[in-house]
């Protein structure tokens, strides 16, 4: 970690019913219900990611997602619509979008990988 970025890397194992990756800040109270976006200026090579939203401590409740498409190797920033993130539970989507009370509920922030390792 930098000042200004994250470097995230590493081998993905599939023991503990893994085949994925993730980063997550520690919990705290992140009300995003005064804002409409969020932009993230992100590189992937080869594997495609997604930025979290989660107001539960419980890893197997609901959380919120909006995908990170590939780059290729490339700098790229995206900007994206916090009502447009999706809901999904253990990495099935779901129906529903985050409203002002959810956005307003946010306590961690995260990426993820999309592509489970086989």
């Amino acid at each position: 970690m930098t000042d200004t970025s994250i470097l995230f890397k590493g081998k993905v194992s599939l023991e503990n019913n893994g085949g994925f990756a993730s980063l997550r800040t520690s919990y705290e109270d992140y009300d995003l219900s005064s804002y409409e976006k969020v932009s993230v200026r992100y590189r992937s090579m080869g594997q495609d990611f997604g930025f979290t939203l989660a107001k539960y401590r419980q890893f197997w409740r609901a959380n919120y997602k909006a995908n990170l498409p590939i780059t290729d190797g490339e700098w790229q920033t995206i900007t994206l619509n916090l009502t447009d993130f999706e809901t999904y539970r253990l990495g099935r989507k779901l129906s529903g979008h985050p409203d002002s009370e959810d956005l307003s509920k946010i306590i961690r922030l995260g990426f993820i990988s999309n592509t489970k390792a086989p």
